[in-house]
């Protein structure tokens, strides 16, 4: 029974003479639609449930790719740790190579810098003591015998 389609359970003012054969034919009316109204529940009730039964095959057809693809991933995670791993060794390894050429290099460099502030300083001295001796010798020409 709808609510549009609701009765009044109990006349307020009955006025047929045979109020009882009124009211029972009025509950059998509604018996007659709570049947029809059972019977589309009961209806719609089956093709949901066909159509759960159609999910659940759908589901279980996605479940064993997804179990599948789960698998590969797995596999490629571990291959591609093991890679990481060669790659982190491979790396290291150039660091220590490149270090150590960095190393040598600075050392030849540090070396060469040593060797031209020796040279340099000796070439100060040097060109002092010329100075020294050319001033001398000048002094002697120009002063004579009087400088020592």
């Amino acid at each position: 029974m709808r609510s549009s389609e609701a009765h009044n359970l109990v006349p307020k003012a009955q006025v047929d003479e045979n109020p009882m054969e009124a009211r029972i034919a009025r509950i059998e009316s509604d018996v007659a639609h709570i049947k029809s109204n059972l019977a589309t529940v009961q209806l719609d009730v089956r093709e949901l449930r066909g159509d759960l039964k159609v999910a659940n095959d759908a589901i279980s057809d996605v479940k064993n790719p997804v179990t599948a693809v789960n698998g590969r991933v797995t596999a490629l995670e571990s291959r591609i740790d093991s890679l990481d791993a060669k790659i982190d060794s491979k790396i290291d390894a150039l660091e220590s190579k490149i270090d150590s050429k960095i190393d040598s290099r600075i050392n030849a460099l540090e070396t060469k810098l040593i060797k031209w502030m020796i040279a340099t300083m000796l070439t100060c001295i040097g060109t002092s003591i010329a100075s020294a001796g050319l001033a001398l010798a000048l002094a002697k020409a120009f002063l004579g015998n009087k400088v020592p």
